[in-house]
């Protein structure tokens, strides 16, 4: 059994002194109860309020995860939510969520099916997307030579499709792949065909269109993955295809063009205390007919941990990201983003520890700020500190 209780002043703060609400509190009511039965399988229901200004979001339901055998396993889940906004309007509506999965050594298997219906609202929880039925599939059969060289091979799946509650498809997607396994952590998965037909409404998705458009896309991938040698692990993942341009500039529609993604992963062990982590991601996405780039997403980010006694260690993160578009063809604004994150942990075990942690962020922000359609307005290659924290944290366990 949980409960968590949490009087939130921040709702009553960001309104202008001249809203009604100005200085009231927001609630939080959580409450959690979950039973073990048979053989590692729980039963469970929760309950979530908040409360504002006369306003309320209130959420209840059940929820199950069963083990059926060795290999197959049942999670779902069934709420109701019921909200009175501050101006009087109410909606409210059901979600569900049933996740069927196996696992073992040849086949694998996750099936999930979740609906969120369009008066479906959670103040208290992360469901980003309502008025959806989704069914997902991840699924895998490996061929097991158990060779000097070679361990496994065999297909793999991933495969969605949404539609809304009138019927309406909005996406499906296909992804069939060939992997193979190899020794020390080495691995290939070869997608040579991937397909993602997506289909966007008038005035719910984009007020220029005026019926439903098909948005077909199809693709190639490869993912690959080494730990071959004993001072770095490198993992990648690449796709290449048709894409579309989601965020078009003012007075446009979302037109297919052609759309580049990918990631690597190199992970170092420089000594038995130190662990260095570094990812890169890029997005580039150009107009198939004027082959005009319209956005280019940089992230490059470097994750240090050292480990110097069983009880202190030190971890810093520093992360660059740019967002170079093209105004023409793109409303994205133009941004570029450093932030660096310092943090020292004392573990004297679980639950009793100290952090110190300081995070500072830098962005290209004209310093007058200075509101555009996009955003802030932004400069070239000036930046300002526009964020710093610095806390300390004490956790202190007692044992009865």
């Amino acid at each position: 059994m949980g409960v968590l209780a949490t009087d939130d002043r921040a709702p009553g703060e960001r309104v202008p002194p001249s809203d009604p609400h100005s200085g009231d509190r927001a609630t939080f009511a959580i409450g959690r109860i979950s039973r073990d039965i048979l053989e590692q399988s729980t039963i469970g229901a929760i309950f979530t309020d908040r409360e504002f200004g006369g306003g309320y979001n209130r959420i209840g339901g059940a929820d199950a995860n069963l083990k059926l055998n060795q290999n197959w396993r049942v999670q779902g889940q069934a709420v109701a939510s019921s909200t009175l906004n501050t101006d009087g309007t109410y909606s409210a509506g059901p979600g569900y969520k049933v996740d069927l999965e196996r696992s073992g050594r040849k086949f694998n298997l996750q099936s999930l099916y979740r609906d969120f219906s369009p008066g479906f609202v959670t103040e208290a929880g992360f469901v980003n997307h309502v008025d959806i039925r989704q069914e997902n599939v991840n699924a895998s059969y490996y061929f097991r030579p158990e060779g000097k060289f070679l361990i496994s091979w065999g297909p793999t799946l991933q495969q969605f499709n949404i539609w809304d509650h009138r019927g309406t498809a909005i996406d499906y997607f296909v992804f069939p792949g060939l992997r193979v396994d190899m020794t020390r952590g080495t691995f290939i998965n070869v997608h040579p065909y991937g397909y993602d037909d997506v289909r966007l409404r008038p005035v719910v998705d984009y007020t220029g269109l005026t019926r439903v458009t098909a948005y077909p896309q199809p693709f190639w991938g490869i993912e690959a993955g080494t730990s071959w040698f004993k001072q770095f692990d490198l993992n990648l993942f690449f796709v290449s295809g048709a894409g579309a341009n989601y965020n078009p500039a003012a007075g446009r529609i979302p037109v297919i063009g052609h759309e580049d993604q990918g990631h690597l992963v190199l992970t170092f062990h420089a000594s038995g205390r130190l662990r260095i982590d570094n990812d890169y991601l890029i997005e580039h996405l150009r107009e198939r007919d004027t082959h005009l780039t319209a956005v280019t997403n940089h992230i490059v980010r470097s994750k240090w941990n050292w480990q110097f006694t069983r009880e202190l260690s030190a971890r810093v993160i520093l992360q660059y990201t740019s967002v170079l578009s093209n105004p023409v063809i793109s409303a994205l604004s133009p941004t570029k983003n450093f932030n660096a994150d310092f943090l020292i942990t004392y573990l004297v075990h679980p639950g009793t520890a100290i952090y110190v942690g300081y995070n500072s962020n830098l962005q290209n922000l004209d310093r007058r700020l200075l509101p555009t359609p996009t955003g802030l307005l932004t400069t070239r290659n000036d930046f300002i500190n526009d964020s710093r924290q610095f806390f300390v944290k004490v956790s202190y366990l007692f044992r009865f």
